[in-house]
């Protein structure tokens, strides 16, 4: 079932991703409603303490990092908000990013093969319509968890593709530092090369600490995931492809037994096999900022 508007509750029956692209008042209402918390504003996502990136509220997880895309030769700086939850996952964005739109794609394509196929009756009974809503089996094919670490992975993959991006533009920017130039070029000329040499050195400066806020932000998402504790409801999980064949569901995960001092672990927390995923991906993101470390020295 490919996405959908959610307009009303009903819309939202069995739907595990809600994507909030630039929310209208009205949209944002019916998310919080259906969240049952307050949906973060820009400027919420926009804070850069610590504590306001990663939180925890009434057994819901806050998440939010700035995130860098790049538009045609430019590149752009916007906070992103994940709320995950035991059922669903939020996410608030205000600008398009590729890898959100690759893993709804995903999405869809695992429930629309988890359909079943339409329905044929005999010929002496009447033909009954097809099903035209997600069946109940939905929620053991789909989890919250599962698509927020596919989206955290899409991410990593986008940000590493501006990584090269990156490193093409410092290529370029140090061979034009240390081409040989005739002497014969006039000192105007040459003032006006150091100044634009000057101008991309900044540029490029301001780019890597912005990918280094992202790769921060990042890294502090996956380490609080990598961290997480399965809940003591035993959630199934589907393995990297989002989804399994309905002739063979998933295997539930053991539960997770109670912590030392009696307590289980929160509803939002990941299962093991994804907090795996999530383990790999850190060591990704921490290799992606070894490379930005790497660029800002040729910089200096």
């Amino acid at each position: 079932m490919p996405a959908r508007a959610v307009e009303t509750e009903d819309d939202a029956k069995n739907a595990v991703w809600l994507d909030l692209l630039n929310p209208t008042p009205q949209e944002l209402a019916l998310a919080e409603k259906l969240c049952g918390q307050p949906i973060p504003s820009l400027e919420d996502l926009s804070a850069i303490e610590s504590s306001s990136r990663i939180s925890v509220r009434n057994g819901a997880a806050f998440l939010s990092s700035p995130l860098l895309r790049k538009s045609g030769s430019d590149f752009q700086t916007m906070p992103v908000g994940f709320i995950l939850t035991e059922k669903r996952l939020f996410t608030i964005r205000f600008q398009f990013y590729l890898a959100f739109e690759t893993v709804a794609q995903l999405v869809a394509d695992c429930v629309t093969s988890a359909m079943p196929p339409p329905h044929t009756a005999p010929e002496r009974q009447s033909a009954q319509p097809p099903p035209t809503e997600i069946p109940p089996q939905h929620d053991t094919l789909l989890h919250s968890g599962e698509i927020l670490v596919a989206l955290i992975e899409a991410i990593v993959d986008r940000l590493a593709d501006i990584l090269e991006s990156m490193g093409n533009l410092l290529d370029t920017l140090s061979h034009d530092i240390f081409r040989a130039r005739t002497q014969q070029t006039p000192i105007r000329n040459v003032a006006v090369w150091q100044r634009n040499l000057l101008q991309r050195v900044g540029e490029a400066g301001n780019l890597c600490s912005r990918m280094r806020d992202t790769l921060l932000g990042m890294e502090r998402i996956a380490l609080f995931l990598g961290e997480s504790r399965k809940t003591a409801s035993a959630i199934p999980v589907t393995g990297f492809a989002l989804c399994t064949p309905r002739t063979a569901p998933p295997t539930p995960l053991a539960t997770a037994a109670p912590e030392e001092d009696g307590k289980t672990t929160a509803a939002y927390a990941l299962s093991g096999i994804l907090r795996a995923r999530i383990t790999s991906v850190s060591h990704d993101l921490s290799s992606l900022d070894a490379y930005v470390s790497g660029c800002e020295t040729s910089l200096g």
